[in-house]
């Protein structure tokens, strides 16, 4: 897949995605900052991602945490977007890293936090996500034009036809919801169609296979979290108290497993510029 993302770049095609048109592309800021600013009673610190996704990008979040690591190590494990757009290559192989990080995305108030466009790529390939109606917006990518007024009819169509093809393996990949990947490529690139709840839900809090790894690692039932809401929704106070006793129990083994794995993922990486 991912030499196959690097043939459609190597063709000098520009593939972006950018929140309802064309604008100047600013470029992506990586930091840490302290979860507060973004829901008053959160702890800690988050990641935070803010402005478009470029080529290189990748490398630059790896930089950046490799001489932050133990900012890394402790705070990575919540990812903050306020992002809009940009290259999706870039975009999905930050996805596939924030995956091997065990990285959760977390998009707590619309007004401040959003993943818009090729940021989905990203969102979808955390391990567990959390997010408010209205704050994760899609689209179909859109080729530069200085791309396409050159190209032949035939090259065009194939450059979009490689695109959705990776588009649709990705996501498959990740279990997203067909109906979600079918809107994405063919919602016009300057209109975005703004997920609801139900649409996060259908998408899932958690990918399927870190809910199993980690409940057998900690040693809980899978799908906790979710049998929790349905009680909850159901009023079935005693059993909803037992899991959420369940869950709270678990909630450090997680943790730590998610912290011995950015360890691992930080050394991997190699030493950053500490300077």
């Amino acid at each position: 897949m991912q030499k196959r993302l690097r043939q459609i770049s190597l063709s000098g095609a520009c593939l972006l995605f950018a929140a309802g048109g064309v604008h100047a592309q600013q470029e992506l800021q990586i930091s840490f900052a302290h979860a507060a600013e973004f829901e008053r009673a959160a702890r800690g610190k988050v990641l935070w991602m803010k402005g478009e996704i470029a080529q290189g990008d990748l490398t630059r979040l790896q930089s950046y945490l490799a001489g932050n690591g133990e900012a890394f190590v402790d705070h990575g494990g919540r990812v903050v977007f306020s992002v809009d757009g940009g290259d999706v290559e870039e975009a999905i192989l930050i996805g596939r890293f924030l995956r091997d990080a065990m990285a959760e995305a977390w998009l707590p108030d619309a007004s401040r936090t959003r993943c818009v466009s090729a940021c989905f790529f990203m969102f979808a390939g955390a391990v567990t996500r959390i997010a408010v109606a209205g704050s994760v917006g899609i689209h179909r990518p859109r080729f530069g034009a200085t791309d396409l007024a050159g190209a032949s009819a035939v090259a065009a169509r194939r450059r979009y036809d490689a695109m959705s093809e990776a588009a649709w393996s990705y996501l498959d990949a990740l279990l997203v919801p067909r109906f979600l990947t079918e809107k994405m490529l063919t919602m016009p690139w300057e209109e975005t169609f703004w997920l609801s709840r139900e649409d996060l839900d259908r998408l899932g809090g958690m990918q399927p296979w870190f809910d199993d790894f980690s409940a057998a690692r900690c040693d809980v039932e899978p799908g906790l979290e979710r049998r929790l809401r349905t009680a909850l929704d159901a009023g079935f106070e005693s059993e909803s108290q037992a899991l959420l006793q369940e869950l709270q129990a678990a909630k450090p083994c997680i943790a730590d497993l998610r912290r011995q794995n950015r360890r691992r993922v930080l050394e991997q990486i190699g030493p950053g510029d500490t300077e």
